[in-house]
């Protein structure tokens, strides 16, 4: 509980008092600097998040034909898969 206090409450409640010091002591204000801030740090990886998912979704009609041609052999299904995700997949795998 100590780490989660230090690492993450005490940055984020100081963040929100600089904040509250910049807008007069507008909590809502505040509040939604806060919101923008945090949303602006994760911008990056929800990006990388949505084109790895757009990726995926090409990939679908190849994954299906290979599951329905595999379908009684997990070890062959298996192996096509991650030939398939190693040739035109996305993220660590290619």
């Amino acid at each position: 509980m100590l780490i989660i206090s230090e690492v993450l409450y005490r940055p984020v409640f100081n963040i929100i008092v600089m904040f509250l010091g910049l807008f007069g002591g507008n909590l809502g204000r505040a509040i939604i600097c806060m919101t923008i801030v945090v949303r602006l740090l994760l911008i990056k990886p929800s990006l990388a998040g949505a084109q790895m998912q757009q990726s995926m979704g090409g990939l679908q009609p190849k994954m299906q034909e290979v599951q329905e041609k595999y379908k009684d052999d997990p070890k062959k299904l298996s192996e096509e898969t991650m030939k398939i995700l190693k040739k035109d997949g996305a993220g660590p795998l290619k």
